[in-house]
């Protein structure tokens, strides 16, 4: 059975010193985000907040695809 979908309002992902937020619409199924990064390890963060802008959970997967 499906569960039920998180209230998420704003995606926020950090990426070394990018740190990028956006707006999530309630159909939405995937937020994208473009940065130039440097090359080397980098340490990765992401957030979801509410309407409220509290917190909800960190991303549960996610893709890096270099172009």
């Amino acid at each position: 059975p499906a569960g039920a979908a998180l209230p998420v309002a704003t995606a926020r992902v950090k990426i070394g010193d990018f740190d990028a937020t956006k707006p999530v619409s309630p159909g939405d199924k995937t937020v994208g985000f473009e940065a130039h990064l440097p090359a080397g390890a980098l340490q990765l963060q992401s957030w979801f907040y509410d309407s409220d802008d509290r917190e909800i959970c960190g991303a549960f997967y996610v893709d890096v695809l270099r172009k």
